[in-house]
């Protein structure tokens, strides 16, 4: 059996997300999801997330390519993390190549075998739609 490992923030939910779990699952057998504290996701972005912790939760426990659902999972990925959970594989997307950096950053212990970068959903993003809701394009 293959695990795969993702971490999210999931900030209003989108047809981006979906593709993202959708494809991180493909890539095994079952797919474990760290959705972000508020309090990580303020210091990250500068602001919590317009949805609390359990919104976020219950939203990303619905999608149907989620088999679990955790919230503590690290800001920096380790091998030790991924091997006392079980985990074959690390998940991610990035925008660009600034954000792909980053998340290159938040797991360089891995090896290349286990990290997989998953296409990103263009056009759409909670950090783009929080502007659309303040009426900013």
């Amino acid at each position: 059996m293959i695990r795969v490992y993702a971490r999210v923030v999931a900030d209003l939910w989108h047809p981006g997300h979906v593709r993202f779990f959708r494809a991180a699952r493909m890539l095994g057998d079952h797919l474990t999801v760290s959705v972000v504290p508020d309090q990580r996701v303020l210091a990250y972005k500068g602001h919590k997330p317009l949805l609390d912790l359990s919104a976020r939760v219950e939203l990303v426990a619905a999608c149907r390519w989620v088999d679990e659902v955790i919230t503590d999972g690290p800001r920096i990925t380790t091998k030790a993390f991924m091997a006392a959970r079980g985990f074959d594989l690390y998940a991610f997307g990035a925008a660009d190549n600034r954000e792909l950096e980053g998340r290159l950053a938040d797991c360089v212990e891995l090896p290349p075998t286990m990290r997989r970068q998953i296409p990103y959903t263009y056009g759409i993003s909670s950090s783009q739609m929080r502007h659309w809701l303040r009426g900013v394009e």
